[in-house]
């Protein structure tokens, strides 16, 4: 029986005291030793598991500085000074360019974070809160409290499979497409036409946006803005995608499989499919024993 992903958060406040250390050994250390992150002692707060396909936030202080995705839970220590570790996979380590703000996340989810050496958990379902504040760039502290009230809870994020790629851009290598031509001109996806049903539905900001050619997901990024109309005269609406945060599956995942992981008809290449972020974790379980490009 497989256990569901959750979101968890690792403090790290004993072992950093400057957010840019941090930063710097998520980037360079943990990758380099494949993603081992080695603990003392077992929390008890996190004895009860933090499964495969789990996000871990990195947190120092009052901010979250970054990511990962776990790939093998808590294990038996190989090196003597330690208890117990955790496996994150290297390629799915990212770090945020803004910390993530714990007071607004509070507001978001609903929750106290106060605990510095707590390691917090969530659902899955709350994952877009902390995605929404990620790609968020409004500054809270100079807000009127009316406009705080106006914008204290926003659109819940959701996931959206886009319709076959393969028919926006014929005869290309659409995975380098993504990576480079999308992540250079700052993460602006066009379209031609857009189904009549995704016009009309909201893709919030912190949503997930999975890229599907034929029968496989390939890919997946972040939406910083939802669909609005374009100036560009050879389309006709535009999306906004956080750069950084689209990144490629080094083995695609085919939706025959998740269909039946789901249990849920996405069969027509050419039609939208709007899914819980509670679903997410089971993309990332299935991605996470080949990694991200």
């Amino acid at each position: 029986m497989e256990v569901t992903p959750i979101v968890r958060i690792f403090p790290h406040k004993v072992w950093f005291t400057k957010s840019e250390d941090l930063r710097s050994w998520l980037h360079f250390g943990l990758r380099n030793r494949g993603g081992y992150y080695f603990l003392k002692t077992i929390a008890p707060s996190i004895v009860d598991h933090t499964p495969v396909g789990s996000i871990v936030l990195f947190r120092l202080g009052d901010s979250i500085l970054g990511e990962a995705v776990v790939k093998h839970d808590l294990m038996r220590s190989n090196v003597p000074a330690y208890e117990t570790m955790i496996q994150f996979d290297p390629s799915s380590i990212r770090i945020f360019p803004r910390p993530l703000r714990l007071k607004r996340l509070e507001t978001l989810i609903g929750k106290k974070l106060s605990g510095e050496m707590q390691y917090y958990k969530f659902s899955m379902s709350s994952y877009g809160w902390f995605l929404n504040e990620m790609v968020s760039e409004m500054d809270f502290t100079k807000l009127t409290k009316r406009e705080k009230k106006m914008v204290e809870i926003p659109p819940v994020p959701i996931i959206r499979i886009f319709p076959d790629i393969k028919g926006y851009k014929q005869d290309e290598d659409i995975r380098g497409w993504l990576h480079f031509t999308v992540r250079e001109r700052g993460g602006t996806y066009y379209f031609r036409n857009v189904p009549s049903a995704m016009k009309n539905e909201k893709t919030p900001p912190g949503s997930i946006i999975l890229f599907r050619e034929g029968d496989e997901l390939i890919g997946e990024a972040v939406v910083k803005k939802d669909i609005s109309r374009t100036n560009n005269k050879d389309f006709s609406m535009m999306i906004s995608f956080e750069p950084f945060t689209i990144r490629i599956y080094r083995y695609p995942l085919r939706i025959n499989k998740l269909m039946i992981l789901l249990d849920r008809d996405l069969s027509n290449p050419h039609d939208h499919y709007t899914l819980p972020m509670s679903q997410y974790g089971t993309v990332l379980r299935e991605n996470v024993s080949h990694g991200f490009i």
